[in-house]
């Protein structure tokens, strides 16, 4: 296969690069929007990541949500700390800042089932 053919070698169509979803493919989004003011970076960020649990919130997904929120949580403090020359903002004060702002954790749906079928 050559490397700009797009049929892969079994017929089926290839893409030269993956699509970008979402936020993660080396946090494009925050780079980009980087230099907005905090509230209005957060709060679009917040909704994006609200939408990324609602999205992908299965029992068994757990661990997954938790592993982006993770890497959404680095790359938010990767790209505010390139703000300016000095880093301006450390662990214990992203965290407050997180607090603060209520950013979502992926917290688990409850657990309460009702019957409404036939019972």
């Amino acid at each position: 296969m050559n490397a700009g053919d797009p049929i892969g070698s079994k017929g089926r169509v290839r893409l030269a690069e993956p699509p970008e979803t979402g936020m993660l493919p080396e946090g494009h989004w925050l780079k980009v929007n980087r230099h907005k003011r905090l509230p209005v970076l957060l709060k679009t960020l917040k909704r994006k990541v609200r939408g990324y649990y609602n999205y992908f919130r299965v029992v068994g997904n757990s661990r997954g949500l938790w592993t982006f929120y993770k890497e959404v949580v680095k790359l938010l403090y990767k790209w505010l700390n390139r703000r300016s020359q000095r880093r301006s903002l450390t662990w214990p004060k992203l965290k407050r800042v997180l607090e603060r702002f209520a950013f979502p954790t992926p917290a688990q749906p409850s657990r309460q089932t009702v019957n409404r079928g036939l019972a």
